[in-house]
């Protein structure tokens, strides 16, 4: 993308300009400063719009610079490709609501270079297909570490006691702890949809 200042001054025009490859888009950042070097506080109400003027037709091309950026004074002027293929003289207006021109806010000069392509026609740079995808790239290095995950379940566990489980195992329980009563032999399971010691196993 192209980048291009723009000095609002109330009783004269600024210079702007920039160079563009022949044949490509002309994506176009403008800034608005004040004489003073700061972001032009009313930028929105500029409805700025940029005219290019080729030095080998009789045409003109007009464009909105869409302001994206109000408290930074900046927007952009999206020119295709197809145009780009004569050197032109620049024109940016401010205009009222309706699109009328009030004033030229700057004037100046876009240069070609790169001439992949000399001349627009039937097999404009805007026509050409894309070709086919190249090859894969090698694969990058491994990334950093990430940070540690949360905590997961613990796993089942086993307890033994003297009688039935009731009272003897701690509160943090969970599906599959199992307990062994060591007077009988007995055998119970933890179900945690229950809440509850379910018999697995008697003597």
């Amino acid at each position: 993308m192209n980048q291009a200042t723009i000095y609002i001054d109330p009783v004269g025009c600024s210079k702007v300009g920039w160079t563009q490859a022949a044949g490509m888009p002309g994506d176009t950042r403008f800034l608005f400063k004040t004489p003073g070097n700061i972001a032009y506080p009313s930028v929105v109400a500029l409805n700025p719009q940029l005219v290019l003027r080729p030095h080998t037709a009789l045409t003109v091309y007009a464009y909105d610079i869409a302001i994206d950026d109000p408290v930074g004074a900046a927007g952009t002027a999206t020119i295709p490709g197809s145009v780009m293929m004569d050197r032109f003289n620049v024109e940016v207006y401010e205009r009222n609501s309706i699109g009328t021109p009030q004033r030229m806010l700057a004037a100046g000069r876009v240069e070609l270079n790169g001439y992949g392509y000399t001349q627009t026609g039937p097999l404009g740079p805007a026509t050409f297909s894309v070709g086919p995808a190249g090859p894969t790239g090698p694969a990058g290095a491994d990334g950093a570490a990430g940070a540690p995950g949360a905590a997961g379940m613990r796993g089942s566990r086993w307890y033994t006691a003297v009688g039935p489980p009731t009272g003897a195992v701690p509160d943090d329980r969970v599906q599959g702890d199992m307990y062994l009563d060591e007077s009988n032999g007995d055998v119970w399971r933890w179900d945690a949809a229950s809440a509850s010691w379910l018999a697995y196993r008697g003597s």
